[in-house]
């Protein structure tokens, strides 16, 4: 083959595969987004629960028992509960599986093994 020859077409089968391995990559894209949206729009709804707790009682008692790591893990716990923080932690998922599927779609063209 030539230097300047371009990149020949790829076969059939590796056209199926792209176009699905291209779809899952949408599908999954925008079913996170709007799985994402729906857990941060049922998250920030108002409620009626009026109970506040003394947090700084049990701060201390978990530094106490924990030290300043089991602190962290503890204020970590309580973001993950935040509804914007799991909207976001899904949607960064579904971000990064579908550039995946993306990727591998994209290097699928350029292989050269047979099907």
């Amino acid at each position: 083959m030539n230097g300047n020859d371009p990149t020949p077409a790829p076969g059939p089968c590796v056209r199926r595969r792209i176009r699905r391995l291209r779809a899952a990559g949408v599908l999954v894209l925008v079913l996170g987004l709007m799985t994402a949206g729906l857990v941060w729009w049922r998250g920030t709804r108002p409620e009626d629960d009026l109970a506040l707790g003394d947090d700084k009682v049990a701060t201390r008692q978990v530094e106490v028992l924990y030290g300043r790591s089991g602190l962290m893990l503890a204020d970590w716990q309580e973001d993950l509960k935040q509804p914007g923080t799991q909207a976001l932690l899904i949607a960064a998922a579904a971000g990064l599986i579908a550039a995946g599927c993306f990727y591998v779609a994209h290097w699928s063209e350029y292989d050269d093994e047979p099907n």
